[in-house]
């Protein structure tokens, strides 16, 4: 639950970072449905159950995400891929990285109005590399269901995103770099 809080408080903490028009679109929607850490433990004395820390977010599809065929815009797709990755893995291991590759599949329209939930995973951190992923679906109802209360939730895939990130060995700008300045030769 803490860690909840801490990601709500550093989201809360970029939503007027001026990152783009698709980046303060998303960061002003942005709900944190879930988090979680991770975790290693036995399952069994013959084989051990790994959990990676995962990140679950929503947002609602805005006109100002949308192309002409207001459908949420591939290049905003691929900013919440970026965004929502790099929240969970500075989250996980706390520090500078850039993007060495950023990778998006469009898969499905995702409609003006339409919710979003953004399924993302630290599949590797600690080291030089980082990498993770990032799945998009937008919720649909059960349009078959004749009770509102036992309607269902169905999820439709409208992309799939992976996240490299290079963990940098210097501190830079906002990290507080103590760098002797370079020669002018």
């Amino acid at each position: 639950r803490a860690a909840l809080v801490e990601a709500d408080m550093w989201t809360k903490q970029i939503r007027n970072s001026g990152m783009g028009r698709f980046s303060d679109s998303l960061i002003r929607s942005l709900r944190i449905v879930r988090y979680d850490e991770g975790s290693i433990g036995n399952s069994d004395t013959s084989s051990s159950t790994v959990v990676t820390p995962s990140l679950v977010l929503s947002f609602d599809v805005s006109q100002d995400l949308c192309n002409d065929f207001d459908t949420l815009h591939g290049g905003a797709q691929a900013t919440a891929v970026d965004i929502f990755t790099s929240i969970l893995l500075h989250r996980v291991h706390q520090v500078p990285s850039v993007t060495t590759d950023l990778h998006v599949s469009c898969v499905s329209p995702a409609p003006l109005g339409s919710k979003v939930i953004c399924i993302c995973k630290a599949e590797k951190y600690g080291g030089g590399l980082q990498f993770s992923s990032c799945d998009l679906y937008r919720e649909v109802g059960d349009t078959d269901s004749r009770n509102d209360e036992t309607q269902q939730q169905q999820m439709i895939l409208v992309a799939k995103g992976l996240h490299t990130k290079y963990v940098l060995k210097e501190r830079v700008k906002s990290f507080t770099l103590n760098k002797k300045p370079r020669s002018k030769l």
